[in-house]
């Protein structure tokens, strides 16, 4: 490495962003600092400020623009709209090597931990879960009869948000937290940018017995709705499954049995829900499986059912 770029590694590893970021009239924002990553605004922007866990260069993302995000280096030059040879001046005299370097009244009171990595995107995602609320009522709920009072119980509370254009939210998790959402509603279904699949989970309880897993977050309210029991829980891949998804369900579906509960595959009806319970077969060899009877998904049955219903 020549001894510029190395210049360059030193910027983004010595230099603490929290205080540079000061030096431009940011200011911290303790309501939405957490222990991995500082907030800080300035009028309209905030930014999100953090270590990466590999690199261990001080990171930043904003809030209110996708594009601007990277190192104390982009940091800069987003702002002000510079060279690399007018950051390499700027950034010097925060190093000391500088005839008159400015870091001095700047020492925030705040630490990063240099065992505490954060993910840019996952920061992202973090606040805009955040910005989410209570599903009060919901087009799309309805048109799958799916009754509202079910995202109130205490199994699905919290677990189902709602955006400000009232799609619905199905946040994923993995072993490091939240790390993406489905995002649902009549027209549309998608997944974050940048975030990435791991699983929705229904709130889980110690008395516990059962593990339900379903393709879809609408299927696992559907069989909950289908086969009230106060027992189950719930996960759902929104889709096909990855690698790293399957072995999510798999070390659940260990914990369960660990504590004297079943596992039970509810797929789909199709090619695609064949496939993924085989494959989970290996691996979980003791797993229940349940197919809806002459449809292809739990929430086509819960519609025929209640239409069946309203016929009798």
């Amino acid at each position: 490495m020549s001894h510029r770029d190395e210049e360059l590694e030193r910027f983004k590893r010595e230099i603490p962003l929290v205080d540079f970021a000061l030096s431009y009239g940011y200011s911290i924002d303790k309501k939405k600092t957490s222990k991995n990553s500082l907030c800080l605004k300035k009028d309209s922007d905030k930014i999100l400020v953090g270590r990466d866990s590999v690199s261990r260069a001080h990171i930043y993302t904003s809030l209110t623009d996708p594009l601007d995000k990277g190192t104390i280096i982009d940091f800069v030059q987003h702002r002000r709209q510079c060279n690399l040879g007018y950051v390499r001046k700027e950034l010097r005299q925060w190093l000391g090597t500088a005839k008159h370097h400015t870091r001095h009244q700047y020492q925030h009171q705040y630490q990063l931990s240099p065992e505490l990595g954060i993910k840019q995107d996952r920061a992202v995602i973090r606040e805009q879960l955040a910005q989410c609320s209570e599903v009060l009522f919901s087009p799309f709920l309805r048109s799958r009869k799916l009754h509202g009072t079910l995202l109130k119980s205490a199994r699905f509370k919290d677990t189902v948000l709602a955006d400000t254009y009232n799609n619905l939210i199905f946040p994923h998790q993995d072993v490091e937290g939240i790390c993406g959402f489905e995002k649902r509603n009549a027209n549309y279904k998608g997944f974050s940018t940048g975030g990435e699949k791991g699983l929705w989970v229904s709130n889980t309880f110690k008395e516990d017995k059962y593990l339900v897993i379903c393709e879809s977050p609408i299927d696992c309210l559907s069989h909950a709705q289908l086969y009230p029991r106060q027992d189950t829980r719930y996960m759902a891949t929104s889709g096909s499954f990855s690698a790293k998804q399957k072995d999510l369900l798999v070390k659940a579906s260990e914990k369960m049995k660990l504590r004297g509960g079943r596992t039970v595959l509810a797929l789909d009806n199709d090619a695609a829900g064949y496939k993924m319970r085989d494959e989970l077969q290996r691996h979980i060899p003791d797993a229940v499986v349940r197919f809806p009877e002459q449809h292809k998904d739990w929430n086509e049955q819960l519609q025929r059912r209640q239409q069946q219903q309203m016929y009798r």
